[in-house]
Order: C-alpha cells, then sequence, then structure tokens
C-alpha cells in the first residue's frame, strides 16, 4: 500500500505540508490582472514548433513584438555545456515575425539528452539587450 512507504511524520504534519504546498502553489499564480501574460515581444501560441528530419532539428517560433523592436537568442547544450548560440534580431518593421533555428549533429557534443531554451527581448537602438520578457524551452535526444 502506498501509505506504508511514507515516513511516519503524522497526519497534522502531513495536513500543515499540504496546506503551505497548495498556498504557495496559489500564490504563484496569484498575479494582478494588469500583468497577466508576457510583457511584448514574446513566443505566441503554440509556442515552439521542432520538426527533426535527417539528424537535424528545426524549432521555429512565431513572436509577436508589438511595438517593440526585439531580439530572440536560442541555445542548446547538454551537462551545463552549451553547444550552440544564436541570436537574431526580429520586428524591426512589423509587430510580429517568425524565426527558425537549425542545429545539426556536428554542431553538437556526444550523444544524449540536449536542452534548448529560446528567448526574447527587448532591445535598444544600439543593438543591446534592455530586458529578457519571454522565454520557453524543451529537450531533445541526439544518438
Amino acid at each position: 500500500m502506498f501509505s506504508q512507504h511514507l515516513p511516519n511524520i503524522g497526519v497534522r504534519k502531513l495536513a500543515l505540508l499540504v496546506a503551505v504546498a497548495t498556498i504557495a502553489a496559489f500564490a504563484a499564480f496569484a498575479q494582478p490582472a494588469a500583468s497577466q501574460g508576457p510583457a511584448a515581444p514574446f513566443i505566441s501560441e503554440p509556442g515552439i514548433n521542432e520538426v527533426f528530419r535527417s539528424g537535424s532539428g528545426t524549432f521555429t517560433a512565431r513572436i509577436f513584438c508589438g511595438n517593440w523592436k526585439g531580439v530572440v537568442q536560442f541555445t542548446a547544450g547538454t551537462q551545463g555545456k552549451r553547444y550552440v548560440t544564436r541570436t537574431v534580431y526580429v520586428c524591426e518593421n512589423t509587430e510580429s515575425e517568425t524565426v527558425r533555428f537549425t542545429v545539426r549533429p556536428n554542431q553538437l557534443g556526444p550523444n544524449g539528452n540536449y536542452q534548448y531554451r529560446i528567448k526574447v527581448g527587448r532591445h535598444d537602438a544600439d543593438g543591446d539587450v534592455v530586458r529578457w520578457t519571454h522565454a520557453l524551452t524543451g529537450s531533445f535526444a541526439v544518438s
């Protein structure tokens, strides 16, 4: 039975732990109405599309910038080592734009599980990032 594997911490302590975890979870999601959703620029729904063909991985995302000029950074790595980093500027003259990053096996290290991250932000007139506003992550395997 499942309860036989739990440490004997007592019903009161267990109830307190559950209550604290529930409050913490609700507090993490309780935001004022004005701050719902990420600040522009951000990655639009449905997020990141991943396509793997002939050993290469292509990651595509639609970026909404609104009135901001944006910057998008793609990174991929494993075990704390970054193997791929690419940065592109988006929305210089448009409200939204699609970005595409392709990774080939010869750009990566050993076979195994890799993590990637696409983050977006705003840049100033000199092209320097002013603020990162949104990011999504995922993983893939190389064999």
